[in-house]
């Protein structure tokens, strides 16, 4: 399950934005309320679902779930996953 866990972490953030530290929160603020607009907007859904393009949309917070998550494995399990990912997994 710890593997399915990690996995579903790692590969959950799909496409993120992302913005350099020290941006004002309200600067911030402005890009999750846009990008939520957008990514809710029924008129941009159609076009998206037209062309074969779903859109799963993860909020701001929702996603920073996911870093602060995967920052604080211990350093046993990221060697684990970097075995299996990138050595195991990856052809070579």
């Amino acid at each position: 399950m710890k593997w399915i866990d990690t996995l579903d972490t790692i590969t959950g953030a799909g496409r993120a934005f992302v913005t350099t530290h020290g941006v004002p929160e309200d600067r911030i603020q402005v890009l999750r309320d846009t990008l939520d607009k957008v990514l809710h907007n029924a008129e941009f859904l159609a076009q998206a679902d037209k062309i074969n393009r779903p859109i799963s949309y993860a909020s701001g917070k929702q996603i920073g779930e996911k870093v602060v998550k995967l920052l604080s494995l211990p350093d046993e399990q990221v060697a684990g996953i970097k075995d299996v990912l990138l050595d195991k997994y990856v052809k070579k």
